[in-house]
């Protein structure tokens, strides 16, 4: 273990101490595995990280070390499209953003630093005075773009995701509805809103 980290873990100790909770080796082991990691982690991720060193962390303990964490400004909390809570390390000199493909749950990390310039000059020109940002770009990434020859209902493209029309299930005043809609066998479509009903152009 590293100096870094063992200091780490006893700043932790005392944080916990000074709030009154009991230090453990299972929330040890958590602080331990998510600060050895590089990754964006679930709550499950961290339970089998941590049962593979010999330790059995239950997800409510690792949800409240985690909740400890992002609390403390060491962690932060990225939900994704589809109701998941990642977390990643927060570095408060390495800004950086996201890219969350919609279809395989991927998150991509990334900087650019003319967003950064654009933020500021808006702030400014709007006299106002930012702390945080958090931007998160949902799409499709390169993996997941290729078009699928698989045919699925509309309910599991992802938002954004452009499909063609492989056929049409229902009655007839169903289907003639759908095709007044321009939604006909064939037809190149584009699911706007995916959330509930779905909306296509």
């Amino acid at each position: 273990m590293t100096r870094a980290l063992t200091a780490l873990e006893e700043h932790f100790r005392m944080a916990f101490v000074g709030e009154g909770v009991a230090d453990t080796r299972e929330q040890r082991a958590v602080l331990r595995t998510f600060c050895q990691s590089d990754s964006h982690l679930t709550s499950d991720d961290l339970v089998e990280q941590v049962r593979r060193q010999g330790v059995e962390a239950s997800p409510q303990t690792v949800r409240q070390v985690m909740s400890r964490l992002c609390d403390y400004g060491i962690a932060r909390e990225v939900h994704t499209a589809d109701g998941k809570t990642l977390y990643e390390h927060l570095h408060l000199d390495q800004h950086h953003d996201h890219l969350i493909c919609t279809r395989c749950k991927r998150v991509m990390n990334f900087h650019d630093g003319r967003l950064e310039e654009l933020k500021e000059a808006v702030a400014r020109q709007r006299n106002f005075h930012p702390l945080r940002h958090r931007l998160e770009i949902y799409g499709l990434c390169n993996e997941c773009l290729p078009t699928s020859t698989v045919a699925r209902p509309l309910t599991e493209v992802a938002e954004g995701e452009r499909v063609v029309v492989a056929s049409l299930g229902g009655g007839r005043g169903f289907v003639r509805r759908l095709a007044d809609l321009g939604v006909v066998p064939d037809a190149h479509l584009q699911v706007v809103n995916n959330a509930g009903a779905v909306i296509v152009a």
